[in-house]
């Protein structure tokens, strides 16, 4: 057995994630379901941690992008053969991605996730399980939920945590804080990265000075303490044109997304009718400090158009 081994810490259509036990990094296997690439997770993930490195001194935005460290392709027998033992028997070699961990959240903060919203029968389980320590928050500003406080299903887990917009309301959270936010990420993955952002997530998760420049402020809320927001999985993002066929491509991601993002004209709340107005105007003032004087000056508006009309 060799002294370091590597634990699963999530699972999804396009693989598992790994931990190291000896440094802050992350290994994304290629084992999940067919059609999904991480040679283009790879590319795509280069594109925009480099966009948002470069956009930093115009515009501060407040998120991290994992540092990507690595590439390991299918045929590189040596890397494999070097960690195999590493992993649980059974497994083989795939293309592999190496980047930073993003970090959980910590112990406090996960027994009040448990202690507020997990089934009370199944409170001690969670807390005890070591897979729910990779506590990561999906926050949901273009979703309430429907019904009870606490979730109704005999199942429940820490993992990619949904925190729907009420839930943030409820518990003292700044929804236009977060909102700008995510307004300032697409924005720049569309016009700086020019990718269309299909099925990135985003996650609430502790905050690490990762690469030493560029960073933002922790977000703070007296029940997540101080965080930041993430951004990862971009292996179904694919280059957009800076035309109105690529305006489309990006319309159509946006819908199929989880819903991040506040939506348009989806529901009678007033609340979430600022918060969209919020999104909208946030994502057309970066956008226009990004395109500037720029012949693609008025993509963003006929972006935010379409999302409406739609």
């Amino acid at each position: 057995m060799s002294e370091i081994e590597y634990r699963c810490i999530g699972k999804g259509f396009c693989g598992s994630v790994w931990a190291s036990t000896v440094d802050k990094r992350a290994m994304k296997r290629e084992d999940g379901g067919p059609g999904r690439s991480l040679r283009n997770d790879w590319e795509m993930h280069n594109i925009i941690s480099n966009s948002l490195k470069s956009v930093t001194s115009q515009t501060r935005f407040n998120m991290i992008v994992p540092q990507p460290h690595a590439f390991i392709p299918i045929e590189n027998d040596e890397w494999w053969s070097e960690r195999a033992s590493r992993f649980p028997p059974g497994f083989s070699h795939c293309n592999t991605l190496i980047s930073t961990r993003i970090p959980p959240l910590p112990a406090p903060v996960r027994e009040r996730i448990i202690d507020r919203y997990c089934p009370p029968a199944l409170s001690a389980k969670i807390k005890a399980n070591l897979s729910d320590e990779d506590c990561l928050v999906r926050p949901y500003l273009g979703r309430r939920r429907i019904g009870q406080r606490t979730s109704r299903f005999q199942v429940f887990t820490l993992r990619n945590f949904p925190l729907h917009v009420d839930q943030m309301e409820e518990l003292g959270m700044d929804t236009f804080r977060y909102t700008a936010a995510l307004a300032d990420a697409l924005a720049m993955m569309h016009w700086v990265a020019q990718v269309d952002a299909n099925d990135v997530e985003f996650v609430l998760a502790s905050y690490l000075d990762h690469n030493g420049h560029g960073l933002p402020s922790p977000f703070y809320s007296n029940f997540l303490g101080s965080h930041a927001l993430w951004i990862l999985d971009f292996d179904c993002c694919h280059p957009m044109s800076m035309d109105e066929a690529g305006v489309s491509q990006a319309v159509s991601a946006f819908f199929k997304n989880d819903p991040f993002f506040p939506r348009p004209n989806r529901t009678a709340d007033i609340r979430d009718q600022r918060l969209w107005t919020h999104f909208r105007n946030q994502f057309l003032n970066t956008s226009a400090e990004l395109l500037g004087e720029s012949s693609l000056k008025n993509l963003p508006q006929l972006f935010i158009d379409r999302l409406e009309t739609v």
